[in-house]
């Protein structure tokens, strides 16, 4: 079986490290995870990666190749004018698409998420050469993370018809079923982790002088980082400090809190092996991300199942279907409240020998059953269930 995966994934080794708006971790993170997965499964991967603005200042950029773990990564070239690039992108994707496939014979193309640029592209070629087409489904393109009023109806209208126009499904929360055509297939992928070797304890020995409360993740009002700020003030616990890594629109407020408050420690984004160690020392993995908006009502938190893979305790507000899957995995918080937040570090932080079952049985249950390598089962057996997608 041959896949190509159309999809954002911005590689270091061929941009370097700066960061953009390309950059995105979540879907990073999930393509990374498949590409492992389905080498691990023996099936061939590859990756086209429209990015709809350039790292370098050109009016044109040319396409650019990479390879990465055995995979073809592709770069389509882009018009670098605002409002024409998206045009330029899609018929640049359609393009090496059309290329790609004529070399390489995919049997299935994935593309992630209702995006313009990479649905009508997928649509396309798979009507034309009779190719499944299935929609990687992990965030909501009509959501809060789109400010601008006239860009939400608009990206709205395009999501909604190029979700009307495709029959198969990977969903990264169960909650997008209710916007899906009446007789669509799917299938619940929420996110993966990397499975541990045989004999491999993922768990960190590293002694610490005080318990680590670790928040990782964009600084805004979506991702709750002040939720987590304003429960620091009822922390009843003495021995604690809560690290906060990234950047983000709330950063100068996290600034702020950390010189106000000694148990607040702000780091700024980390290079990956600081970022490994901070998790390694915590004993506390904390997400935030509130539940009032639309974003979490559907969006499944892609940190959580490597959270979970670490053996720390997790702690998670009730978003997306996390509380109706995971709630005897971790520490499920019902309501968007510090105090309540506060409580229970307290309770974990007073409990952590009696509580330590559960951190263990999350971390089993994650590398037996949600590691990428059986993700990546799942999928083929999903696309092998049907011979045509569209």
């Amino acid at each position: 079986m041959k896949i190509l995966y159309v999809g954002k994934l911005y590689l270091y080794d061929v941009f370097g490290k700066e960061k953009f708006g390309e950059d995105s971790p979540a879907s990073r993170r999930r393509i990374l995870g498949l590409i492992n997965g389905f080498r691990e499964q023996g099936v061939m991967i590859d990756v086209l990666s429209p990015l709809i603005s350039s790292p370098k200042p050109k009016i044109y950029t040319r396409a650019i190749s990479a390879r990465y773990q055995g995979s073809e990564i592709v770069y389509p070239g882009i018009l670098n004018i605002k409002y024409l690039n998206y045009f330029s992108l899609l018929f640049a994707t359609l393009f090496n698409m059309w290329e790609m496939h004529a070399r390489n014979r995919y049997d299935a193309i994935i593309f992630y998420n209702p995006v313009l640029y990479r649905g009508y592209p997928s649509i396309i070629l798979g009507k034309i050469k009779d190719i499944q087409v299935i929609m990687d489904y992990e965030d909501l393109v009509d959501s809060e993370y789109t400010p601008q009023k006239w860009a939400r109806g608009l990206f709205g209208i395009i999501e909604r018809h190029i979700v009307g126009q495709v029959k198969s499904f990977i969903l990264a929360s169960g909650n997008f079923q209710r916007l899906l055509p009446k007789k669509a297939r799917s299938i619940v992928v929420r996110s993966g982790c990397y499975k541990a070797k045989n004999g491999e304890d993922q768990t960190s020995r590293e002694p610490v002088d005080k318990d680590i409360i670790l928040f990782s993740g964009k600084l805004d009002e979506i991702r709750g980082v002040d939720l987590l700020i304003e429960a620091a003030n009822h922390i009843k616990s003495n021995n604690y400090q809560i690290v906060i890594t990234s950047k983000g629109p709330l950063e100068e407020y996290v600034k702020e809190a950390a010189r106000r408050n000694k148990n607040v420690i702000y780091t700024g984004f980390l290079s990956e092996s600081e970022y490994k160690r901070v998790i390694n020392r915590a004993t506390i993995l904390v997400n935030a991300q509130k539940t009032k908006y639309k974003f979490s009502r559907y969006c499944f938190p892609s940190k959580l199942y490597e959270y979970m893979a670490t053996g720390k305790y997790v702690i998670s507000t009730a978003v997306s279907d996390v509380k109706d899957g995971l709630q005897d995995k971790l520490f499920v918080l019902d309501k968007d409240d510090p105090e309540c937040l506060a409580a229970m570090i307290d309770h974990i932080l007073q409990n952590k020998e009696k509580l330590s079952y559960l951190p263990r049985l999350a971390q089993k249950y994650v590398n037996d059953y949600e590691n990428w390598g059986q993700q990546a089962k799942k999928i083929i057996e999903f696309i092998g269930s049907r011979h045509k997608g569209i």
